[in-house]
């Protein structure tokens, strides 16, 4: 027994020796994955804070990296919530209006609502079941007091009348932001093997470029896009009714909060001139002059079991 506890604690203490050895300075850089695609390959790149982004055709997805032996880790930073609901109290609005974001992705979602203390016990989807072309907005109105959200998601494609459900409080908000999160199937932790000239992944050697190769400018918006949640705690419309991005940071000090409106407004309005650097062309650039917040709800209950449908959907997106 002795024998058998020296020889784990010597391996475990030599991983951690090897783990504290590692030059990460020799792994922070670029990796490229090239792909026979038309839409080309992928991208990896590793900071020295130890975390990551990946880049690929039509998305972005960041995380963490750790040193275990002589291998890294990359851990993707994923919300695992199958929906987001974000609500504030706007009085213009004489009955409750629910906006939905990102339905037309994932599998088929279902919704009812405690309107009046009453709630019914079947659900309904939200699209109809053969959508096949969508046009935003989807803003579904509501006469009265919508006390909670119930929503559904099928746990999968094999799971026969099993879904995720989850509820949500809603108390007085009758501006309601709900947003579909499929779950990512294909976003999950990797291990690459630490080589004297780059990273093995899968097998397959991928060469290592330096962080300057990208440029200045990529590198501010790959540290600010690391910064950010999948899903902030707060997003902000502005007086368009838009969503504004929020891939920076919004400097909340350039504006004054009007709490009784629950809005901010920005203090200098006049526009500043910029110029392109590459065109040469001048142009306008100035701040949302409001921002309504919408601030995110916790979810009160969620959990697995089946459900009753009712006939239906709240929209119909249907081409001939």
């Amino acid at each position: 027994m002795k024998y058998i506890f020296s020889f784990l604690f010597s391996f475990v203490f030599s991983g951690f020796i090897f783990s504290q050895m590692v030059d990460t300075s020799k792994i922070v850089g670029i990796y490229y994955f090239p792909s026979g695609n038309p839409e080309g390959g992928s991208s990896l790149i590793v900071l020295p804070d130890h975390t990551f982004v990946q880049t690929y055709f039509g998305g972005m997805i960041h995380g963490t990296w750790k040193v275990e032996a002589n291998n890294i880790s990359f851990k993707p930073y994923v919300e695992s919530d199958p929906f987001v609901v974000y609500v504030r109290k706007t009085d213009t609005l004489t009955n409750t209006k629910i906006s939905f974001e990102g339905f037309e992705n994932g599998m088929p979602s279902y919704v009812n609502f405690k309107l009046n203390k009453v709630v019914s016990t079947k659900m309904k989807r939200v699209f109809n079941e053969d959508a096949n072309c969508f046009s935003y907005p989807y803003e579904y109105e509501v006469k009265g007091i919508i006390e909670e959200i119930h929503l559904a998601v099928p746990l999968g494609h094999w799971h026969n009348n099993q879904f995720n459900k989850v509820t949500f409080a809603v108390d007085d908000y009758n501006d309601i932001v709900i947003i579909n999160n499929p779950v990512k199937s294909d976003v999950t932790q990797f291990v690459a093997q630490i080589q004297a000239n780059g990273l093995q992944f899968n097998g397959k050697l991928v060469a290592r470029k330096e962080l300057q190769d990208i440029g200045e400018e990529d590198i501010i918006f790959i540290k600010a896009f690391v910064m950010k949640k999948p899903f902030e705690d707060t997003i902000y419309k502005n007086e368009e009714h838009f969503f504004v991005d929020q891939t920076f940071p919004i400097d909340l000090k350039k504006y004054s909060y009007n709490k009784k409106a629950d809005r901010y407004v920005l203090i200098d309005q006049s526009k500043k001139t910029q110029i392109d650097e590459e065109t040469g062309i001048e142009y306008y650039e100035r701040s949302p002059i409001k921002l309504l917040p919408y601030r995110r709800l916790n979810i009160k209950n969620k959990l697995e079991g089946t459900i009753e449908v009712q006939q239906g959907s709240l929209f119909i997106a249907k081409c001939d």
